[in-house]
């Protein structure tokens, strides 16, 4: 005698996922908000599926307010980089803005930077380094923290749908 697992299928729904969010701590009270304000106010984005639009609203994640890197021991080490790679046929675009931090105990960071990129980014290179000095200070947690452009530029044939941004290669030397 074999048992067999029916499985239903079932409508998604924005209000009861954002819920889920928040109840989670993935999102705050005033994203969730905001996302539903956005929705009713754009009826074209009835026609979205609650999970592309979710994801169209870039909302932040508080589970992971930027990213942190271990180095395992204190350095003093003076430079921090990361790169972002550009192709806007891709609505890929270079961040508005990556900000750098450093921490000797994970808990309390030092900001180091913040780099803005300015302009609607019709041309660019393809790929852009951002530089960070770290001056007379010894750490052991590296936090990068980044915002979009969230949106693409007038200039791209997409112009208003969501732009995305790639990070990669974080160098301490």
């Amino acid at each position: 005698m074999s048992v067999q697992l029916v499985i239903q299928d079932r409508w998604l729904d924005l209000n009861e996922l954002l819920r889920e969010l928040v109840a989670q701590g993935f999102i705050s009270q005033d994203s969730a908000e905001h996302a539903l304000n956005a929705r009713r106010r754009h009826a074209a984005n009835g026609q979205m599926h609650p999970l592309e639009f979710i994801a169209s609203q870039h909302l932040d994640d508080l589970s992971r307010p930027g990213k942190h890197l271990d180095l395992e021991s204190l350095t003093s080490a003076k430079n921090i980089s990361i790169n972002s790679l550009w192709n806007g046929k891709s609505w890929i675009l270079h961040p508005a803005e990556v900000a750098c931090s450093v921490s000797s105990d994970g808990k309390n960071y030092f900001p180091v930077g913040k780099i803005q990129v300015a302009g609607e980014q019709q041309k660019e290179d393809p790929i852009r380094n951002y530089l960070f000095q770290v001056e007379n200070k010894s750490y052991r947690y590296v936090k990068i923290a980044v915002k979009g452009t969230k949106k693409l530029f007038n200039w791209h044939p997409s112009a208003g749908e969501p732009s995305w941004f790639f990070l990669d290669e974080i160098s301490v030397h």
